[in-house]
């Protein structure tokens, strides 16, 4: 039986109440968070309701890739097709499940500033620790984005990112392979970005005066401000390598961009990319910022992974 049947007819609730249950993300069969309203339920199945928020998921065998770690500030390399956070659709562990059970562990060991913090750190073990440790969350990742990101430690820390952050004073760059033939080797996007009412709210828009035609388009006086500088870095045959540094820091906000220039990211099917890939070629390969305790300036790069030049 399909499971918004089953659920619609073991709790008394309309079917369209019980596909909304599984739409937020609340009804686990066993341990699994099922997000499928056709799932088919099978004799013996445990099908529960739970706290899309509280509810614990499968963990994934991953390890951490620490980048730099301090008394106040982490950086990790984030895995290609791993939620930064929980939501309501998240089935698996999360980057910051891996985060807060790898500082649980050093927490317990004692040994939470190593000196040289660098790879195979296993974030599949659950934490034996009952301090939690403090994690400030201040950005995403796309799922299918890879590279770098930042955390705070520290209260003093988060409040200094956050300052910087909204200051757009971080220095974020993306390697990305796009579609086509990029034709000007640097430039700058400036179209305000704001949800695609026509999709559901489930992507962004671009908002362009001219419709993209000759010329370049200039923006609109709505939605939320958005900027992209980019260069181009490499050009093959149907895609071109570009850089793009963000000003702001707006959802999908490089894939929007170039999706509203013509030439979406390779494997992006989200914003019209045609062309089939591992995932969509988007890697945040350098960060910097400014210390938020000691003011001392700190800049990361990150090779693309494997499967982003796997993508062209």
């Amino acid at each position: 039986m399909r499971l918004d049947l089953h659920l619609a007819r073991e709790r008394g609730l309309s079917r369209r109440r019980a596909k909304q249950l599984i739409d937020e993300g609340r009804v686990f069969i066993g341990p699994r968070r099922i997000v499928i309203a056709s799932w088919e339920v099978r004799p013996g199945d445990r099908v529960t309701l739970r706290d899309p928020h509280e509810a614990p998921l499968p963990r994934a065998r991953r390890y951490l890739e620490v980048v730099h770690e301090d008394e106040h500030v982490l950086v990790v390399e984030k895995p290609a097709g791993v939620a930064c956070e929980r939501s309501a659709q998240t089935v698996a562990s999360t980057l910051v499940d891996d985060i807060r059970d790898y500082l649980a562990r050093s927490h317990r060991t004692g040994g939470r500033f190593p000196s040289a913090p660098r790879y195979g750190r296993p974030a599949d073990a659950p934490p034996a620790a009952a301090e939690t440790p403090y994690l400030g969350l201040l950005h995403r990742l796309d799922r299918e984005t890879s590279g770098l990101m930042v955390y705070a430690l520290s209260p003093e820390a988060e409040a200094g990112l956050k300052e910087q952050f909204k200051r757009h004073a971080i220095d974020r760059r993306y390697l990305a392979w796009v579609e086509g033939n990029v034709k000007r080797a640097s430039g700058r996007l400036d179209w305000p970005i704001v949800k695609d009412t026509a999709a559901g709210g489930r992507r962004m828009k671009a908002l362009q005066a001219g419709g993209g035609g000759a010329g370049r388009p200039q923006p609109e006086p709505r939605g939320s401000h958005a900027v992209t500088h980019y260069e181009v870095k490499r050009r093959l045959p149907g895609r071109t390598l570009v850089e793009a540094r963000l000003e702001t820091g707006r959802t999908h906000q490089v894939r929007v961009h170039f999706a509203a220039l013509g030439h979406p990211v390779v494997g992006d099917k989200t914003y019209g990319s045609r062309v089939p890939a591992p995932r969509q070629a988007l890697h945040a390969w350098m960060l910097g910022f400014a210390h938020p305790v000691t003011g001392k300036r700190l800049a990361f790069r990150s090779e693309p992974p494997g499967d982003f030049w796997r993508a062209v």
